[in-house]
């Protein structure tokens, strides 16, 4: 398709851009940022580790019955046991 503004002129791209490419002048900008999210990540890796060694996960899979029994895993005997309230 052809475009319809196009008059046949040619294009010139900058002298320093042609001689040097678009990574010359290149440097890192967002260390500040990037050491922020490291931190932020390892924050939210902690808080993940102990929620889960300290919590119950099972209680948010499983669900409570009224008496704050995990339903399948504090009764043994009944493996598959669910309780609707």
């Amino acid at each position: 398709m052809m475009d319809p503004d196009y008059k046949g002129q040619d294009y010139f791209a900058n002298q320093k851009l042609r001689d040097h490419g678009p990574e010359a002048n290149r440097r890192c900008s967002d260390l500040l940022f990037m050491l922020i999210f490291l931190g932020f990540i390892g924050v939210m890796g902690y808080i993940t580790y102990g929620s889960y060694h300290e919590g119950r996960p099972k209680q948010l899979l499983n669900g409570v019955d009224g008496g704050g029994k995990v339903c399948g895993v504090d009764y043994p005997d009944y493996p598959y046991l669910l309780i609707f309230i």
